[in-house]
């Protein structure tokens, strides 16, 4: 349970860049007083006056881009385009400067000694243990960075920090709130139960059954059969001959070769092919007549019906047994009886596991529904129809689980926290975009 709970704070880390990514598409419309048109032609924004330069984002950018790379892989490209990333980088951007603004108007400051210290502390800028002045400024060099401007960005930093540590961490967690999701988590419960299990015993399926089922999926039962090669031959003077080939090596090359049948393509030759292709699996080439796309498809047989027709039966035993299982239970949900077997008391983790359903949602609605009612769950063998016995509650509360739990809530907290003082920020803030050096139209 504490793993799913550790689960469930990087799914929230996931939505969060994703609610970033749809928030900040909606900055053009939302933030800011004033023009968007404002800043200076190497500026990407300005926020209250404060400039942000394109050096200044494409650093943002690459960081933002590392952070993906090392949290979720290449799978960041599920949901997020390279539009969406260079928002992001926008907003953490914009989100920094409001607050050095808010920060220089409330007279807050940052001393040059924190500002030195901070630098010290950096083992990019430490030799042998210790802080190395000519090493400081090597890699300032390197990376195209003065001292000043080096310091200031760390200043900046701190000041940053200094003021999202008062946001963040102003929030608590109270008993109330910590108890009703303990109980919500790690509540037990009582069951009566009855299964309903899958049984293909007694069911028949006719011949004619069997031969429509067949004739309908007849594609899923086909076998590899070989590689077959063929040629797109588009004339060189035909209208829109160079689109024409494109689009049909796109087709090739994604294996939609059904798509491909309105080319006419001609088959080739294995020896010609792999003397043309040798191990690509499309290959374009030209003459003075024709473009030509070569590809090749793996060439498949459709399998007799004798030869399938026991897995064909097994799948419709499978289905019937399915739906006389389902009819069933919830036959006996609608009549009067109860369930005659009983469970000990059980948690959401071995509730799953003893009756194993196929949607988790039914989990939590065994645990929401009052005592006595009836609620059918599909399960991996079959219909479950289980009846609460008694109300969810809690013995002793683990302090480790407890803990876990404190910190999940803090942590929405703390970023339902930040989003309002950033929207309070904007709500009076004067922000500008340059939206054709960002090339976002």
């Amino acid at each position: 349970m504490l793993s799913k709970i550790r689960n469930n704070l990087r799914t929230f880390s996931i939505f969060l860049w994703i609610v970033a990514a749809s928030f900040v598409g909606t900055i053009f419309l939302v933030w800011g007083k004033g023009s968007i048109s404002g800043p200076s032609a190497n500026e990407v924004a300005t926020v209250n006056g404060l400039g942000i330069n394109l050096a200044e984002f494409n650093r943002e950018y690459n960081r933002v881009l590392e952070e993906l790379k090392q949290q979720y892989g290449n799978q960041y490209r599920k949901f997020l385009t390279d539009k969406d990333i260079k928002l992001l980088a926008l907003r953490n951007l914009i989100k920094r400067k409001l607050i050095i603004s808010e920060a220089e108007k409330k007279g807050i400051r940052v001393s040059n000694w924190a500002v030195a210290k901070e630098i010290e502390k950096m083992p990019v800028f430490q030799k042998n243990g210790k802080f190395d002045v000519n090493l400081y400024k090597k890699v300032l060099a390197a990376n195209h960075l003065t001292p000043e401007q080096f310091e200031n960005e760390v200043r900046n930093d701190l000041l940053v920090s200094k003021v999202m540590s008062v946001v963040e961490n102003s929030p608590s967690v109270t008993d109330f709130e910590l108890n009703k999701l303990y109980k919500k988590v790690f509540g037990k419960r009582k069951f009566k139960f009855k299964l309903f299990s899958l049984n293909t015993d007694n069911v028949t399926i006719s011949e004619s059954e069997l031969k429509k089922y067949y004739e309908k999926h007849k594609n899923e039962f086909s076998e590899k059969s070989g590689e077959k090669f063929f040629v797109v031959k588009i004339p060189v003077s035909e209208n829109g001959a160079t689109e024409k080939a494109a689009k049909a090596f796109k087709l090739a090359k994604s294996g939609k070769f059904k798509d491909l049948n309105s080319f006419k393509p001609e088959e080739v030759s294995p020896q010609k092919a792999k003397k043309l292709m040798g191990n690509k699996n499309v290959y374009f080439s030209k003459d003075n007549k024709f473009l030509y796309v070569y590809y090749k498809a793996q060439s498949s047989k459709i399998l007799p019906f004798e030869q399938v027709k026991p897995q064909i039966e097994n799948i419709l035993k499978g289905q019937k047994a399915f739906e006389i299982s389902k009819k069933a239970a919830e036959a006996f949900a609608k009549s009067n009886k109860q369930p005659e077997n009983a469970t000990e008391f059980l948690d959401k983790e071995e509730f799953t596991e003893k009756f194993k359903p196929l949607n988790p949602a039914d989990v939590e609605k065994a645990f929401n529904v009052k005592i006595g009612e009836k609620v059918v769950i599909p399960t991996i063998n079959g219909f479950a129809v289980v009846s609460p016995e008694t109300e969810v509650t809690v013995g002793k509360l683990d302090p480790e689980k407890k803990k876990q739990l404190q910190n999940y809530i803090l942590a929405i907290k703390r970023k339902s926290n930040e989003i309002n003082f950033l929207n309070l920020l904007q709500e009076k803030a004067t922000i500008k975009i340059n939206k054709e050096l960002l090339r976002l139209q």
